[in-house]
Formats: structure tokens, sequence, C-alpha cells
């Protein structure tokens, strides 16, 4: 399965890019790539602290006839590299052609 993180702000190399993941890989691409979307978050980088949050969702499986409620999360990361970014993030997997 491969995870796709779009991400539109400033900071990053172009302000709208795509990165998706495959296992250990990561190939970064400039733009949107049509993804299932599982969460919305917002990243704020100030040197070498990372504030991030994940918006609640409300997911349904039709095919298993559930409704999933997420309640979000806030996360304070320390990173090895000063950086400034003010991100509004989309996570999900890649949509198949």
């Amino acid at each position: 399965m491969k995870e796709v993180f779009t991400e539109i702000g400033i900071g990053n190399f172009s302000f709208i890019n795509t990165q998706i993941n495959t296992g250990k890989e990561e190939e970064r691409v400039i733009g949107f790539v049509p993804m299932n979307l599982k969460a919305i978050y917002f990243r704020f980088y100030l040197g070498w602290i990372t504030f991030g949050m994940t918006l609640p969702s409300l997911r349904f499986r039709p095919h298993k006839k559930q409704a999933i409620l997420e309640l979000g999360e806030i996360r304070i990361t320390l990173k090895k590299k000063f950086r400034i970014k003010i991100l509004f993030g989309l996570w999900g997997t890649k949509k198949d052609k």
C-alpha cells in the first residue's frame, strides 16, 4: 500500500508537493496525486520543535457497514534539523488507476 502525503504551505521545496511512501522508499513530486483521503492535518515547524494537529474525522466503510470516528491528535516532536514551515496536509492511500 502506498501512503500519500500532500502538503500545502511555506517551507517545502514547492508550495504544493506530495510525498509517496512505499515501505522504506520515498518519492516527492510537485502538485497533487489522487488519493483516498484518510486525515487532514496542520504542521508547524518552529526551529527544532514540530507542532502537529490531526483533525477529527468520520469515515464510512460501506462494505462492512461501519462508521469510524477518529478524534484526532496533537503531537509535539523534536527534530534534528532547524526548520521553519507552516503546512496544511492531506494524508491517504494512493488511488489505483
